[in-house]
């Protein structure tokens, strides 16, 4: 995809990525159920490409983290968010909807893993890769770190995937029926 259409697709699922999670917050607080800006991140790799998935994953957390507060977790989130967003770019074969949320919920999931990673291994100081990768996973299922949410990870990747799935086939619908 190229020129006016990428530059429509990737704008508007930015500033939707931004919009939403400024909503959420505005609604549940920081309390996460579902990750908006990777979902659209995923989305606009599946319809736009690496380069469309690349920037709506950073710009979007980017963006909204200017106005939520920016930390080291901004660098995090949008690197990873980033980067599964442009490996989307390369699923655009992948119709079947229990394989595009099967999908969904890995790269969420890796998005998730990979950056309570990086995120502990910032603020465990000295404690050993596999005790940061332990307390990682286990943060998950049971709040690790003041919080007071349970199995707040699986949630999160399935909602998420839902999300995912459900938009990247109905655009596609969409799409089919105006061609």
């Amino acid at each position: 995809m190229r020129g006016s259409r990428f530059v429509a697709v990737t704008s508007v699922l930015t500033g939707s990525a931004v919009t939403f999670r400024l909503l959420k917050h505005a609604v549940a607080g920081p309390v996460q159920f579902v990750n908006l800006p990777l979902s659209m991140a995923m989305v606009a790799g599946y319809l736009a490409g690496p380069a469309s998935g690349f920037t709506v994953g950073l710009a979007s957390f980017v963006l909204s983290d200017m106005l939520l507060g920016l930390g080291v977790w901004t660098i995090y989130d949008a690197l990873a968010s980033a980067l599964v967003g442009m490996a989307w770019g390369y699923l655009r074969g992948v119709e079947c909807g229990a394989t595009l949320f099967t999908l969904s919920y890995l790269s969420a999931l890796a998005y998730d893993l990979a950056t309570s990673v990086a995120f502990y291994s910032t603020f465990m100081g000295a404690a050993s890769p596999l005790t940061v990768l332990a307390v990682a996973v286990t943060g998950l299922f049971v709040p690790v770190a003041g919080g007071s949410l349970y199995a707040v990870g699986p949630v999160t990747e399935a909602l998420t995937a839902l999300l995912t799935s459900v938009v990247v086939r109905r655009v596609r619908q969409v799409v089919g029926e105006a061609a």
